[in-house]
C-alpha cells in the first residue's frame, strides 16, 4: 500500500505540470494573437528567442521546485 505521503507527493507534482502545461498554452495564444495584428510581424529570428528565454524561466521554476522538494524531505527526516 502506498503511503499518504508518496500519494499527495505525486498529485503535487502532477497539479505543478498542469499548471505549466496551462501557462504554455496561455503563452502560446498570446504569441498568435500578437503575430496575428499586421503592424507587428515578428521575425522568425524574435520567435526563437523568446521561446528559448521561457525555456530557460521554466527551467528556473523547476529547479527551484527540486529545491524545495529537498529542503521538505530534510525537515520530515529530522
Amino acid at each position: 500500500m502506498e503511503s499518504r505521503k508518496k500519494r499527495k507527493e505525486r498529485s503535487k507534482t502532477k497539479t505543478m505540470r498542469r499548471r505549466r502545461r496551462r501557462r504554455r498554452r496561455k503563452r502560446k495564444r498570446k504569441r498568435r494573437r500578437r503575430r496575428q495584428t499586421p503592424g507587428q510581424m515578428a521575425t522568425e529570428e524574435e520567435e526563437e528567442e523568446e521561446e528559448e528565454k521561457e525555456e530557460e524561466e521554466e527551467e528556473g521554476e523547476s529547479y527551484h521546485h527540486q529545491q524545495q522538494q529537498g529542503e521538505e524531505e530534510r525537515r520530515s527526516l529530522i
